[in-house]
C-alpha cells in the first residue's frame, strides 16, 4: 500500500503515551538460527509495509509533544543485530534510549544456544497486542521452522530466563522505591476458576488476585481495580493501523469491597464514548494541534501526579493474553506508582502457565505479609470455585 507522507497523531495515542510513559520491553526466544542483518531488514521491511505500517513513521516532538507522524526514509533503521553478550551489557538507560523518535527498536541477539529478539517500544507507537504481534511476525519471517511456535530445550530456557532476571534487575535498579515479585500458576487451574466464577478469564484473574489481597491485608479498604486489555471479539487485524496505534485497547474499572461485593465503576476515560468521539473529531479537524496537544499533556500529567485517593486500595491489572511462544515482558517501575498501594500486576499466559509479575512499592511491602499473600493465591485458585466469597452487585 502507498503510505501517506504524514499522519496526525491521534489523541488516544497521546492519552496512553502519558498514562504509560515507560518503554515496553518484549522478548521472544527460539533455538539459534543464522541471521544476516541485510536479509533480516529486507524481510522485516516487507512486514512493516504489509501489516505494521505505523512502524514506518518517525514521531518527532515539538515542545515535548507529538502532533504528526512523518514517514521515515529508512523503514528498518531500528533493526539491530548484536551478540547476546553485548545486549547483556546494555543497561536500562541504553535500552530506553534505543527507540528514539521512531518509538521502537528491535534487537536481534545471538548466543550459541538461542536467538533472542527484543522489541523496545512505547504506548505512543501501539498497544501491547500489536507490539507482540510485530515481534512474532519479525521472528517468524526470519526463522526456518516458522510453521510452529519455537520450543526451547532446558539449556536454552535457562539462558532465556537468565536474561529475564538480568533485564528486570536493570530496570528495578533505577527505582529503589520499588520491589519486584513473580509467581506462576497452571493455566488450566485459572481457566477452571473462571468457569467456576462464571466470569471471563481476565475478570476472574482480577477477582482472584483482589480476593487474595483482601484476605491478607490489614486495611479494610475497597479495592479500585483497573483492567488494561484488548476488546473481546472482532477481527484483530483491524486493530493494526497506522493512524491509531492503540485501537482496540480497553480500560475497564471495578470496585471490590472487603465483603467480596464487586461492581463496575467509572474508568479513567469516563463513560461518555460519544463525548470522546466528538473530541477526537474536533482534534482531527483543527489545524493548530500543538496548543491542544500541550493542553492535553498538561491535564493528563496532572491527573497522573494527583496520587491515590485516601483509604482505597489500588490494583492495576494488565493482561496481554495467552501465547504459545517463549515470551517475557519487563515490568514497569513508573514513579507515579510510588504510593502506599498494591499497584500493578502483569498477567501473561505463556504456553501452559500463567505468569504473574508484581511491583508493589517498598512502602507497601513494609506492612504486607507477602508469604501470606502467595499462600492465599495458592488456596484461592481452587478454593474460590466452591466458596467464591465474591458476588457481583446488580445495578
Amino acid at each position: 500500500m502507498q503510505l501517506p507522507d504524514t499522519i496526525p497523531m491521534h489523541p488516544v495515542d497521546v492519552f496512553y503515551g502519558v498514562v504509560v510513559p515507560q518503554v515496553q520491553t518484549y522478548i521472544v526466544a527460539a533455538p539459534r538460527f543464522e541471521v544476516d542483518l541485510e536479509t533480516a531488514r529486507e524481510h522485516i521491511g516487507a512486514l512493516i509495509e504489509q501489516r505494521f505500517q505505523r512502524h514506518a513513521y518517525d514521531m518527532p516532538r515539538t515542545l515535548g509533544v507529538i502532533t504528526t507522524l512523518e514517514r521515515a526514509a529508512d523503514l528498518t533503521a531500528p533493526v539491530e543485530l548484536v551478540e547476546l553478550s553485548e545486549l547483556e551489557t546494555l543497561d536500562a538507560d541504553g535500552i530506553e534510549a534505543a527507540p528514539g523518535s521512531r518509538h521502537w527498536h528491535l534487537f536481534i541477539a545471538q548466543s550459541e544456544e538461542i536467538t533472542l529478539m527484543m522489541l523496545v517500544f512505547d504506548h505512543i507507537m501501539s498497544h501491547g497486542y500489536t507490539g507482540r504481534s510485530f515481534l512474532y511476525g519479525a521472528l517468524d519471517a526470519l526463522r526456518p521452522d516458522a510453521a510452529t511456535p519455537p520450543v526451547l530445550d532446558g539449556a536454552q530456557q535457562s539462558r532465556f530466563e537468565a536474561y529475564q532476571v538480568h533485564i528486570t534487575a536493570q530496570f528495578l535498579a533505577r527505582a529503589p522505591w520499588a520491589t519486584h515479585r513473580r509467581a506462576s500458576f497452571s493455566s488450566a487451574e485459572l481457566q477452571a476458576l473462571a468457569r467456576g466464577l462464571d466470569q471471563p478469564f481476565t475478570e476472574a484473574a482480577m477477582l482472584w488476585v483482589a480476593r487474595s489481597l483482601l484476605d491478607v491485608t490489614d486495611r479494610d479498604w475497597p479495592v479500585d481495580a483497573s483492567i488494561f486489555r484488548m476488546e473481546q471479539g472482532g477481527d484483530r487485524n483491524t486493530w493494526i493501523q497506522a493512524a491509531i496505534g492503540n485501537l482496540g485497547l480497553q480500560l475497564d474499572a471495578w470496585e471490590i469491597l472487603s465483603s467480596g461485593a464487586f461492581t463496575p465503576s467509572s474508568g479513567p476515560m469516563g463513560d461518555d464514548p460519544e463525548g470522546l468521539e466528538r473530541f477526537v473529531r474536533f482534534y482531527q479537524g483543527v489545524p493548530w494541534k500543538l496548543p491542544i496537544a500541550l493542553g492535553m499533556k498538561w491535564v493528563l500529567d496532572r491527573a497522573r501526579k494527583a496520587g491515590a485517593p485516601a483509604k482505597r486500595e489500588r490494583l492495576v491489572f494488565n493482561n496481554l493474553g495467552a501465547t504459545p511462544y517463549p515470551f517475557f515482558r519487563t515490568m514497569f517501575f513508573d514513579p507515579a506508582n510510588n504510593v502506599d498501594r498494591f499497584g500493578l500486576v502483569f498477567v501473561d499466559g505463556v504456553q501452559d502457565r500463567v505468569e504473574l509479575q508484581f511491583s508493589p512499592p517498598a512502602a507497601f511491602v513494609g506492612h504486607f505479609d507477602w508469604g501470606a499473600f502467595e499462600a492465599a493465591l495458592e488456596a484461592n485458585i481452587e478454593g474460590m470455585i466452591a466458596a467464591p466469597r465474591i458476588r457481583r452487585i446488580q445495578g
